[in-house]
């Protein structure tokens, strides 16, 4: 609390403000608790199809297509994926298996626990980031409390829940935003092979290598490059087959019919044509997982629930208005001498807008890219010298009503949206309350282009 108490225009040192603080805390360790909790008592099965993906390449087989049955190793059994069908529940990119297959081979329940740690390290670290693009300590406290914030949320909850790999991906976005911040001759390689890198892990964010170009940023171009052929040719040194294998099979994936019904990947376990063994690596609970909704975000699903008529050529419409629209605001923005940074912190939700607009099945979960999208923003265009006593209510309303605990988490689908709707208020009043802006530092000044 000692960084608190150095506080000015927080409301001071009263009482009551000392009060919310310590409620705000008290939530996000009660949250790690339930974290801990769903960790043990549940199988993490995005975590396992990933796990049995790894294990597969590592033998050469197809990860995206592979099928357990009775008589193989019960390692390679995802009790989620039944025997029928032609795609396995395995979707990421050959480099996130690549990182998998560092540890493959450990038992599942300490690849559970593993991947916890990583979760929690990558989210601390995105919140990290963050505070350390802030000017002053005002707003550093404040993006730590609001990370705090996110890390009680339903979708968090959610997304250690699953053992998902969002986090990777966000984490890797918000070090390649800060690489501008680094004070070495290098940055721009550097930071480029950062981008290269998330690119491999998600294709999608190849999004943010538009702005370079329109800023004239090639040494982060040129780095870009260089980290995107790594991730490229690692994966071939543990299966030739696996980039064709992922390509082949993701054409499959996206080129499903526009049914509310028909899921690509099922939310719910499938019905095996077999009997699943009763303990699968000595854990006897890997098929359980917790009850949160799972609800679908995608603008399909939302278009499906209000009986609104839609096509794969209407959504990729979209997507293509929708980003030719976004980069002529950035070049308004470079005429306007807005720094890269922020243009690509602001260009984090064209990446928001490409995964809500997509024609496939988008878990709640995947929301943690709104985690550095706001805290990279709240960091860079406020100064935060002054909080009304309503934005605090707002803000600790957020925090309460997604907090981890009955009885949000034991209505599921409703607590799930009251808690989504909560920080979508706190997100517009990150956008749209009257920030004094943060004057050019010579950082910043550099990458302003006239």
């Amino acid at each position: 609390m000692s960084l608190f108490k150095t506080l000015q225009g927080f409301g001071g040192q009263t009482p009551i403000w000392r009060a919310a603080m310590l409620l705000i805390v008290a939530i996000g360790a009660f949250g790690l608790l339930v974290d801990l909790k769903n960790t043990a008592k549940f199988g993490q099965y995005d975590l396992r199809n990933r796990v049995v993906g790894a294990r597969v390449m590592t033998l050469g087989g197809n990860p995206y297509t592979y099928r357990w049955h009775p008589g193989e190793p019960t390692t390679l059994l995802d009790p989620f994926i039944g025997p029928s069908g032609t795609i396995s529940g395995c979707t990421v990119t050959p480099p996130v298996l690549s990182i998998h297959a560092l540890f493959a081979q450990l038992h599942y329940r300490y690849q559970k626990f593993i991947w916890l740690l990583v979760q929690l390290a990558l989210f601390g670290g995105i919140i990290g980031l963050a505070m350390s693009r802030a000017e002053n300590s005002e707003t550093r406290a404040a993006v730590f409390l609001a990370g705090l914030m996110f890390f009680c949320s339903m979708f968090w909850r959610m997304h250690v829940e699953r053992g998902q790999v969002y986090v990777l991906y966000a984490f890797f976005a918000a070090l390649f935003i800060s690489s501008f911040k680094w004070r070495t001759a290098n940055r721009g390689i550097l930071g480029g092979l950062v981008l290269g890198v998330l690119v491999g892990l998600q294709p999608q964010m190849i999004v943010l290598g538009v702005p370079l170009l329109i800023y004239r940023q090639w040494n982060y171009v040129l780095g870009g490059i260089g980290g995107l052929v790594v991730c490229l040719i690692i994966p071939f040194f543990i299966s030739p087959t696996v980039w064709p294998d992922y390509v082949h099979s993701m054409m499959k994936y996206v080129h499903v019919p526009a049914s509310p019904v028909r899921a690509t990947v099922a939310p719910a376990p499938i019905a095996p044509a077999f009997e699943l063994p009763g303990e699968v690596e000595g854990i006897q609970n890997l098929g359980a997982f917790a009850k949160f909704g799972d609800a679908d975000t995608s603008l399909k699903s939302t278009l499906a629930y209000l009986h609104i008529p839609s096509s794969r050529g209407l959504f990729f419409s979209l997507l293509a208005a929708g980003t030719l629209a976004w980069f002529v605001n950035v070049f308004r923005w470079m005429k306007r001498s807005v720094p890269l940074d922020l243009c690509l912190a602001r260009t984090l939700g064209l990446v928001l807008f490409i995964s809500l607009a997509l024609p496939i099945r988008r878990g709640e979960y995947s929301n943690v890219i709104l985690v550095p999208l706001i805290l990279m923003i709240f960091a860079t265009v406020s100064n935060l010298r002054i909080i009304r006593a309503w934005e605090w209510m707002v803000i600790l309303a957020a925090w309460i009503l997604s907090a981890p605990f009955p009885p949000w988490v034991s209505v599921g689908f409703r607590g799930a949206d009251i808690g989504v709707v909560a920080l979508y208020v706190v997100c517009a009043w990150t956008f749209f309350a009257p920030w004094k802006p943060v004057k050019l530092t010579a950082v910043a000044a550099d990458l302003a282009v006239g």
